[in-house]
């Protein structure tokens, strides 16, 4: 599903090319605090809308109204036109919530996280929300995501430190002691070979 962005009046513009739509849902998106996650590719509602309803799955109904997060774009539209129809829009009232509620035709309502265009660590994030036992918010798994991103980095380093071992030998030490070193041996081995 590659979209393009509207051609230009501009002679000898080129048409943006589009990368195919960003989106996944949960197995029942309908159902669950967060039904799946948009990575739109840039912050103009207008243009990302657009694509999602366009691209939308069949299946789940039609996209008729859309509630975003302002933060999350550079554009506030109260409508955007799509392909299939024109879509009502609005915000809701609290910022910073990386969510997109869109109404549906089945009476339904999804809500998507909208993870931001250039989020480190947006493919870890659409997984999480995808997740149907996800019971987090949408800006909590994008500040976990981020975290998690850079604590996994540190345990890989870690692991990676080739610093030697800690007994300086070239076989591990053992804790039972020397079996030929009556001073060391285990005292209970021979009692365990009797059956004692």
């Amino acid at each position: 599903m590659t979209s393009h962005a509207p051609p230009s009046s501009a002679a000898g513009s080129q048409v943006a090319l589009r990368l195919p739509l960003r989106l996944t849902l949960s197995p029942s998106p309908d159902r669950s605090p967060l039904g799946g996650a948009w990575w739109p590719q840039t912050h103009d509602l207008d243009l990302e809308l657009a694509d999602l309803v366009d691209d939308f799955p069949d299946h789940l109904g039609n996209v008729y109204r859309a509630l975003y997060s302002r933060p999350d774009w550079t554009s506030r539209p109260r409508t955007v036109v799509t392909a299939r129809r024109r879509i009502k829009t609005g915000f809701f009232p609290r910022d910073d919530t990386h969510l997109l509620l869109l109404s549906m035709s089945t009476r339904r309502s999804i809500r998507l996280l909208v993870v931001p265009a250039e989020h480190p660590a947006a493919e870890r994030a659409i997984s999480w929300a995808a997740d149907p036992f996800n019971r987090l918010t949408g800006a909590q798994i994008l500040a976990r995501c981020v975290t998690s991103e850079h604590d996994d980095h540190e345990i890989t380093e870690q692991w990676n430190d080739t610093g030697g071992n800690w007994w300086q030998g070239s076989r591990a030490p053992s804790f039972r002691g020397d079996p030929a070193d009556p001073a060391t041996a285990d005292p209970w081995e021979g009692a365990r070979r009797a059956g004692t």
